[in-house]
Order: C-alpha cells, then sequence, then structure tokens
C-alpha cells in the first residue's frame, strides 16, 4: 500500500508533467497563431481571402497544441501510475505454497493370522490306581492324589 508520501510526490510529478506539456502545448498554440502575421503580415492585411487561411491554420494549430497539451497531461499520469504500481507489486513477497510433506507410509503389512485348530481329541483319562475320571490337563488324580505319567 503507498504511503501518503510517495502519493504525493506522485501527485507533484503528475502536476509538474502537466504543466511542461501545457507549456509545449501553448508554445504551439502562439506559434501557429504568430507565424503566419510575422512571415508577412502586409499580404494579410490587405487581402481578406487570405485572413480566413490564417484563421484555419491557426485553428489547426490551436487544435494540434491542445491535443498535445492533454495528450501529454494523461500519458504522464498514465506513466507515473503503472510505475508506482511497480515498484509496489515488486515489493510483495511472491507466493510460495508450504513445500508438501510426503505421505506416511503404509503401516507393515503383518500375515493373517493362522487360525488355530486343535488337533487333539478330548479323550476322557481315567486314573489307572483309582479309575476315578480325571480333568484334562490334570498332572494328578484328583482322587487318589497319585502322579499320572504321560502316555
Amino acid at each position: 500500500m503507498p504511503t501518503w508520501t510517495r502519493s504525493f510526490v506522485l501527485a507533484l510529478k503528475t502536476i509538474i508533467f502537466g504543466i511542461l506539456w501545457g507549456i509545449v502545448g501553448i508554445v504551439i498554440i502562439v506559434i501557429g497563431l504568430l507565424l503566419p502575421m510575422m512571415t508577412n503580415p502586409q499580404y494579410y492585411m490587405n487581402n481578406p481571402n487570405a485572413i480566413v487561411g490564417l484563421m484555419f491554420g491557426s485553428l489547426i494549430f490551436v487544435i494540434i497544441g491542445s491535443v498535445i497539451a492533454a495528450l501529454g497531461f494523461y500519458a504522464s499520469l498514465i506513466k507515473f501510475t503503472i510505475e508506482e504500481t511497480i515498484k509496489e507489486l515488486t515489493g510483495i513477497p511472491q507466493y510460495t505454497p508450504p513445500p508438501v510433506r510426503p505421505a506416511p507410509p503404509p503401516p507393515p503389512t503383518v500375515a493373517p493370522a493362522k487360525p488355530i485348530v486343535k488337533t487333539e481329541v478330548a479323550v476322557l483319562q481315567y486314573c489307572p490306581d483309582c479309575g476315578a475320571r480325571l480333568p484334562p490337563g490334570a498332572i494328578f488324580c484328583p482322587n487318589c492324589g497319585k502322579k499320572l505319567e504321560k502316555s
């Protein structure tokens, strides 16, 4: 955003160049009005048809001078405005998007667990001494207390 100081400097430059272009336009207008009279003033004073040509020539110089003054002013205004805009735009840091983070690696794949299949068939066991029924995986007989041997 331009500061007030920069805005006033821009306006001052535009006014100064507008005045300079106005002076150039006025000089052209004055030359157009005075040039025919300075070449041979007696010819224009004695010849009424020449006065019409003088007025037409002077009018053309007035139009050209006015157009040059107006276009010069507007060209200066546009030039200074564009220069100030470029200064402002070059002062703005360019947008840089944040770096793209790589996607996290997928979790390691684990082989699916194999279902546990019991191949042992539940067999009723009996104590060899007392014949009492044994619970599965028993080491001692719950009835007589004898140590059982695995078979």
